[in-house]
C-alpha cells in the first residue's frame, strides 16, 4: 500500500483547483512528493548495489576476471530436486540389507534404508564440493592438507557404508538359501549384534562386490553433479547472486517510482480534459 503524499494545506481540494495554474501547482506538488519519498529508497538501493558490485569485483578479480561457474535458476533448484530422487531410488536397492535384521517392522526397514540413501548421498554432495573447490584451497596455507583430509574422512566413510550395505544384503541372500549355522543360531536367540559381527567378519563375495559397485555408481552420479554444480570459489556463486538480488530491488524501486508518477500524470491529464485547461 502506497504511504500518503504529503501535500501543502488548501492545494489537495478538487473545487479549489479551477484554474490551469492551481492544477499545474497541485500536479507538481504530487510529483514532487513522489519523488522526494523514493528517493531515500532508491538512493539506498543504488548504494547495496554497489557494495555488492564491488564485493563481486573483488573476487573476480581474484579469479583472474572469470565469470561465475555454478549453475543458474531453474537448475540450481532442479539440482535439489534430483539429489533427493537419487536418495529415493537408494530405498528400494538397500531394502534387503536391512530386510534380515527387521523383518517384523518394514516401516523401520524402510526408515533405515532412506537414511542410509540419504547419508550416502549428502556425502557424494560433500565430496563433489570438496573436489570442486580443492584448487582454491590450495592457495591457503595449510588448505591443500585440509582439504584432502576431509577427502580421505568423507571417501572412507561412503566406502564402509557401501561395503556394509553390500555385506549385510549378501548375508541376507545367503541366508535364504543356505544360512550359516551360527548366524542362524544368534539370529533364533534374537542376538542381533552377534550376527551383525558375525556377517561383518564375513569376506564380500562377487555378488556383494556388484552391489556395491551399484551404491558406488549412484554415489558417483551425486558426486558428479555435485562438482558441476558448484562454483569453485566457495564464496563468488553467493555474491553474484547477492549482486542479481540487489540489482533486482533497484529495478523494482525504480519500477514502483515510474508507476507512481505515470498514473499521476495520467490523473493529471484526466483532471484537465475534464474541466477543459
Amino acid at each position: 500500500m502506497n504511504e500518503p503524499i504529503p501535500l501543502a494545506r488548501g492545494g489537495g481540494g478538487g473545487r479549489s483547483r479551477n484554474t490551469a495554474e492551481k492544477a499545474l501547482a497541485y500536479h507538481s506538488a504530487v510529483r514532487a512528493a513522489i519523488a522526494e519519498r523514493m528517493a531515500a529508497r532508491v538512493a539506498g538501493a543504488e548504494q547495496e548495489v554497489e557494495d555488492a558490485q564491488n564485493r563481486f569485483e573483488t573476487v573476480q578479480a581474484d579469479e583472474r576476471g572469470r565469470e561465475p561457474m555454478y549453475w543458474p535458476a531453474p537448475f540450481s533448484w532442479l539440482y535439489w530436486f534430483f539429489l533427493a530422487g537419487l536418495a529415493v531410488a537408494e530405498v528400494p536397492v538397500n531394502r534387503l540389507s536391512f530386510q534380515l535384521f527387521f523383518a517384523e517392522s518394514p516401516s523401520v526397514v524402510l526408515a533405515v534404508a532412506a537414511l542410509i540413501g540419504s547419508t550416502l548421498i549428502i556425502l557424494a554432495h560433500a565430496t563433489g564440493m570438496i573436489t570442486r573447490r580443492f584448487r582454491h584451497s590450495c592457495r591457503e596455507v595449510g588448505g591443500a592438507v585440509a582439504s584432502i583430509a576431509r577427502l580421505i574422512a568423507v571417501c572412507g566413510l561412503i566406502l564402509l557404508l557401501c561395503y556394509g550395505v553390500a555385506i549385510f544384503r549378501q548375508a541376507y541372500l545367503a541366508f535364504a538359501t543356505q544360512p550359516d549355522p551360527s548366524f542362524a543360531a544368534a539370529m533364533a536367540n534374537d542376538q542381533l549384534g552377534q550376527a551383525a559381527l558375525i556377517v561383518l567378519q564375513s569376506s564380500l563375495a562377487i555378488d556383494g562386490v556388484i552391489f556395491m559397485i551399484i551404491n558406488l555408481s549412484f554415489v558417483g552420479v551425486g558426486m558428479l553433479f555435485a562438482f558441476y554444480r558448484h562454483d569453485p570459489h566457495p564464496n563468488f556463486e553467493v555474491l553474484d547472486r547477492e549482486r542479481e538480488r540487489m540489482t533486482k530491488r533497484l529495478t523494482l524501486l525504480r519500477t514502483r517510482e515510474g508507476d507512481e508518477l505515470a498514473a499521476e500524470d495520467r490523473r493529471y491529464a484526466n483532471e484537465c480534459r475534464r474541466k477543459a485547461f
